[in-house]
């Protein structure tokens, strides 16, 4: 009988044991959860501030300086968003913004294409991560096929409202994205949105041929959930925008534009 109770102890104690650890680490992963999300708001509020500054003063323009350095970033003819955030992270290339929602982003690369996904444009570690351009692209934005990922996350941030374009309505009254370099903002043209399969799909940048990537654009509209009326040539650079979505276990939404400025 003795031993029928320290054995009974003993599992009970390993059974409290376990609820208190289990206790533990799911509260320790809702505080990171609520401390990211708390994060990022900021964040996305500083970068509304940011881009509403750029229009003041720049009106779409590039801004022209004496040649005046910080953190060794050269801000000769730059736009002036990025003086305030290129100091804190070299590895910011652009921004995006599309109308109509919450896209208002600064555009990272890094040697990689993991590092953004855990990490924000500020260089934190986030369960955000932040909008990046493929590692295989020039930092310029100017390849033939631009690759730019970025998070669908559940409250409705980083690219979550890029799948508001599988809806009609949405997709015809909104038919442009602005993203700059560091130097100029371009607008870009949707002539594409629809679903691929993550396992099975591939995303070149460059293509070996003009007939090649025009065969691939071509194909990209054809594959479209929706038409825009678009004239598409050998000659265009796009945007292909990537977002996880759910119609299968690895499903992406892709979203593509090409550049009209």
């Amino acid at each position: 009988m003795k031993k029928n109770k320290i054995m009974y102890n003993i599992t009970f104690a390993v059974i409290i044991l376990c609820i208190i650890v289990g206790i533990f680490m799911v509260s320790n992963s809702v505080f990171y959860i609520i401390k990211d999300s708390i994060i990022n708001k900021n964040n996305e509020k500083k970068y509304v501030e940011i881009d509403n500054n750029e229009a003041e003063i720049t009106k779409g323009n590039s801004i022209e300086s004496e040649g005046k350095k910080s953190n060794d970033i050269e801000y000769k003819e730059i736009l002036d968003r990025y003086k305030e955030i290129l100091p804190i992270n070299k590895e910011v290339v652009g921004w995006i913004k599309f109308d109509n929602s919450k896209i208002n982003y600064p555009i990272t690369q890094h040697s990689d294409n993991e590092y953004y996904l855990h990490n924000d444009a500020d260089n934190n570690p986030s369960i955000y991560g932040s909008v990046y351009l493929d590692y295989r692209n020039s930092k310029d934005i100017d390849d033939e096929n631009n690759v730019i990922y970025g998070h669908n996350m559940r409250d409705g941030s980083m690219f979550n409202d890029i799948l508001k374009l599988k809806d009609k309505k949405f997709f015809e009254e909104n038919p442009d994205i602005y993203i700059s370099d560091l130097y100029k903002e371009f607008t870009w043209k949707i002539f594409a949105v629809y679903v691929v399969n993550a396992d099975t799909e591939t995303i070149d940048i460059n293509y070996d041929t003009d007939e090649e990537f025009l065969d691939y654009i071509k194909s990209c509209e054809t594959r479209s959930l929706f038409k825009r009326d678009v004239n598409l040539s050998k000659d265009d650079k796009i945007i292909t925008l990537v977002t996880c979505s759910y119609e299968t276990d690895n499903s992406r939404t892709i979203v593509q534009a090409k550049l009209t400025n």
